[in-house]
């Protein structure tokens, strides 16, 4: 399903060879030396969304809670995103505070990576490059690049990435799939 909305996004946004969109070729996710700019190119803005209103996934509990803020030592994986060092101080331009879900929603979907690639695109979780973007457990596969891709420089450095200051793990493949969910949903403020 993912691949053909993939595909079908990616045709109508010119991102495919007409060849490509002719034939119904089947592409890879995020295959640089197949898609224009490497994982996606554009704003987003062109994209249409039919936000979900009864979402199974929770921006506040599931990503931020869970995801972005949950305690380093907990039994869940945390990206700690939002630690001091690191995103809640804006590291790359990206600020996801610690105190406000809101504040960090809003600037998720503001946020462009390297100024003009969209990180995420509402309803489009194959064209949004926080999706490639997330260093996954050894194990884990991601089905929006290619197997053997790591987009070193494609999609910025990958995150979470531990530093001195914050020791960051690795997010599982179930928590990737609970990022996408959101953004399928629309990626509301829920």
């Amino acid at each position: 399903m993912l691949r053909v909305r993939y595909i079908a996004a990616a045709c109508a946004l010119g991102l495919l060879t007409m060849a490509a969109c002719a034939t119904e070729e089947s592409v890879e996710f995020g295959d640089p030396a197949r898609v224009t700019g490497g994982f996606s190119s554009g704003s987003g803005s062109e994209v249409e969304c039919t936000p979900t209103p009864l979402c199974g996934v929770s921006f506040s509990s599931d990503i931020y809670q869970n995801i972005f803020t949950a305690p380093l030592d907990g039994a869940t994986p945390s990206g700690a995103c939002a630690e001091s060092n690191c995103h809640n101080e804006g590291a790359g331009g990206l600020v996801l505070p610690a105190s406000s879900a809101a504040e960090a929603h809003a600037n998720l979907l503001k946020f462009k990576l390297f100024g003009s690639l969209p990180y995420v695109v509402p309803c489009h979780p194959e064209l949004s490059y926080i999706v490639c973007n997330l260093l996954l457990q050894p194990g884990a596969t991601n089905p929006y690049i290619g197997p053997n891709e790591t987009f070193q420089g494609g999609c910025g450095s990958q995150m979470p990435k531990s530093t001195q200051e914050v020791t960051t793990q690795p997010l599982t493949g179930e928590q990737l799939a609970t990022i996408a969910e959101w953004i399928t949903c629309g990626a509301p403020l829920n």
